[in-house]
């Protein structure tokens, strides 16, 4: 092969003069020291407050300290295989998160990687910087559009708008997690994406998160593996207690990030801060490492800007799209004057107030109507849920004073105990089981029956068991719209007319209270079906001790005589207040009944003779030598008076009787329950004339008259 040399000059020639320098300019540092998630550098210095820093081994972090001759860095991995000495490059940019729709139903942690086993994000999912500048004053619009938790204690007292920042704060292990979950789960069809961030929380806590919201609703089929139940609207961002104080840093940034993208794309969000108090321990580690200067309780100065930047990326946009934050706070003792609940409270619109107090005594979720506060209020409210819960604040809080001044045993006038009897089914009423959050209109429901008519006045409170059967039956009977047969047959549906206009209307006002006043007086038989009928195909199924509970739940119902009883039975001054609670309450609840008063009496009784014992002992020494006497003191007992233990016993043996003929089905009622049978075996609705004629017996079987006269009898009245 023959080359020409002209052919060889002229092809260096071109390459000569289409050559560029291309230059590949690139800052590097040193790593002077490592240790305990900390690096300090030596060089890179261009780089800035925040950015990503490259170490070996694929190894990020981020340049927190900028001295005059080092930098400090908090590494997002591990530093094992940093050593002193290794080149560090910048990246300049800052740490970025994937976000979008492909990470629903996911758990990831701070940096976006899959932590549910499941298969690695989409290489397109599209990213997002964690830490962004929060919207401007002229971008916001106010917050008038509420967010439903599904809780009554919070909807009603203090109502949460989208777009809003509400502080939970409590101590340990007083359902401030399982607030923010059942927010979650019902979100179910408000097209409300929502971010739950756990920060230095055990994995197997998170695990329990992630397996109840999947569970939620296990009657939809799943969208996909990880879209199951609640999981298919949320994203779970985790950093647990085994990961470093750097990730559980960046954590809470990364899941409002996630939350913005959302935001940003016109629709609504939620994200839960679980919890505020570790994130706040990690970055004071981070700063002592850092060798910042302490402040109070060893925090940095800047712990106040660490959470009000973060929060105050929460807004409602002008052009549409919202991002509400609920941030959770634990305090020590509930002492909520401590620094980081101070700061966390002053940057928030409100917060919600849980007291050990209320958890302990059984009312959750136990918030605290005084101490919990929203600033936007009524504007986070439907138009229905103002005009029902307008006064229940002001009343929850002054049955909380009466309950506490009562205690002291004094004499109470007729104002204080309607208010204190209300108050009990009041917060009765605002009791709801953990993961069963109430739709809109079933807590307007509750909230009417409880408060406008008072409609349940004649429910005990003691033992809980009958105001939950109470509260149960009610849903049913509303939900299978039970009152529309007896209103006319029309085909009403109370709580979806309530659901689409959002407020009480003067019609839905009355429908509500022909419906309830059907409730109260519908036959005893009817009502016990309906009680029971998910879990029993026939009166015959239930337990004695059931039946005879809900028999005396519903006989409270039927007869109003409850504050004629207690003003009879407890005329007699010689109670107490504890044993006049227990023996108003008890007659027409307990069973059998004889027993609990045999050993009140017969306590009291013990109690009297060792009072006359100890008398007669000091009628004895007073005879004698009075220096030698002995004087032995104690509190004067209360002592049941024979008569009126003989009318207690007459009345507890004939509502004993009334029991066994009414749950045999003998006597005069057993062709009514027959036809009450028949009736609802066909699916069809009861015929007025057997709706009357189970009035008539029902007013029959114990009427004020049979129960006083009883009473007067013993106490020698004619």
């Amino acid at each position: 092969m023959i080359f020409k040399p002209d052919e060889i000059t002229s092809i260096i020639k071109q390459q000569i003069r289409g050559y560029t320098a291309k230059m590949d300019v690139t800052e590097e540092g040193t790593v002077l020291h490592v240790g305990d998630g900390i690096a300090r550098i030596y060089g890179l210095p261009g780089a800035v407050s925040g950015e990503l820093l490259e170490f070996p081994g694929d190894v990020y972090g981020i340049a927190l300290n900028l001295d005059e001759d080092s930098i400090g860095v908090v590494l997002l991995g591990s530093d094992a295989n940093i050593r002193e000495g290794d080149m560090v490059k910048r990246t300049r940019r800052v740490a970025e998160v994937p976000v979008g729709d492909n990470l629903l139903g996911r758990v990831v942690d701070p940096l976006g990687q899959p932590l549910d086993g499941g298969s690695p994000l989409p290489y397109n999912t599209p990213t997002r910087e964690i830490e962004r500048i929060a919207p401007g004053v002229i971008e916001r619009k106010e917050v008038n559009v509420p967010l439903q938790t599904g809780i009554m204690a919070i909807d009603a007292l203090v109502p949460i708008g989208r777009g809003q920042r509400e502080l939970i704060i409590g101590d340990r292990q007083t359902g401030k997690t399982a607030i923010a979950i059942d927010t979650i789960i019902n979100q179910r069809d408000a097209n409300v994406y929502c971010v739950y961030v756990a920060i230095g929380q055990k994995a197997s806590t998170v695990a329990q998160v992630a397996r109840t919201l999947r569970n939620a609703f296990p009657d939809e089929n799943p969208l996909s593996n990880y879209r199951v139940g609640a999981m298919r609207y949320t994203t779970i961002v985790t950093a647990s207690a085994s990961d470093t104080a750097p990730m559980q840093y960046i954590a809470p940034y990364s899941g409002c990030a996630i939350g913005e993208e959302w935001m940003e794309a016109g629709k609504d969000v939620l994200v839960i801060y679980d919890d505020l108090s570790k994130h706040a321990v990690a970055y004071r580690a981070l700063s002592l490492l850092l060798r910042r200067p302490p402040g109070r309780e060893a925090y940095p100065g800047d712990v106040f800007y660490l959470h009000s930047r973060l929060l105050e990326r929460a807004a409602c946009l002008e052009k549409g799209g919202t991002l509400t934050a609920l941030p959770i706070i634990e305090t020590q003792a509930g002492d909520i004057s401590a620094y980081i609940p101070t700061n966390v409270i002053s940057i928030t619109d409100g917060q919600i107030f849980l007291e050990t107090e209320l958890f302990n005594s059984g009312i959750r979720p136990a918030v605290s109507p005084g101490l919990s506060v929203s600033r936007v209020g009524g504007a986070a409210q439907t138009k229905a849920m103002k005009q029902i819960a307008g006064p229940l604040r002001l009343e929850y809080a002054r049955y909380r004073e009466l309950a506490a001044f009562s205690r002291f045993g004094s004499d109470l006038s007729k104002d204080t105990e309607l208010a204190l009897h209300k108050g009990e089914r009041v917060v009765e009423m605002l009791k709801q089981p953990q993961s069963q959050p109430l739709p809109f209109e079933e807590q307007i429901i509750f909230l009417f029956a409880v408060t406008q008519e008072n409609f349940l006045q004649s429910v005990p409170v003691k033992p809980n068991s009958l105001m939950d059967k109470t509260k149960t039956a009610l849903l049913d009977y509303f939900r299978d719209s039970r009152y529309d047969a007896h209103m006319g047959g029309t085909g009403r549906n109370l709580l979806a007319e309530i659901r689409d206009k959002k407020e009480l209307t003067p019609d839905i006002r009355d429908g509500l209270n022909e419906a309830l006043k059907l409730f109260v007086w519908l036959p005893f038989e009817e009502l016990l079906l309906m009680l029971f009928d998910k879990a029993n195909s026939a009166l015959l199924g239930m337990t004695e001790e059931e039946t005879r509970q809900t028999a005396d739940a519903l006989l409270m119902f039927h007869f109003n005589q409850r504050d004629d009883m207690r003003r009879y039975i407890v005329r007699d001054k010689e109670f107490t207040n504890a044993t006049e609670d227990r023996i108003f309450m008890e007659i027409p609840t307990s069973s059998p009944i004889a027993k609990i008063y045999d050993e009140e009496i017969s306590t009291a009784k013990q109690r009297s003779d060792k009072r006359a014992t100890a008398n007669t002992n000091n009628d004895v020494a007073s005879d004698g030598d009075a220096e030698n006497s002995t004087s032995i003191s104690e509190p004067r007992v209360p002592l049941i008076s024979p008569i009126l233990e003989q009318a207690i016993r007459e009345t507890n043996n004939f509502l004993t009787r009334l029991f066994e003929q009414r749950h045999e089905g003998r006597g005069y009622l057993a062709d009514m329950f027959t036809q009450l049978r028949e009736v609802k075996s066909r699916g069809e609705a009861i015929p007025k004339e057997l709706h009357d004629l189970c009035i008539s017996n029902l007013k029959a079987l114990l009427t004020r008259d049979e129960i006083m006269g009883i009473l007067d009898r013993y106490r020698g009245k004619k």
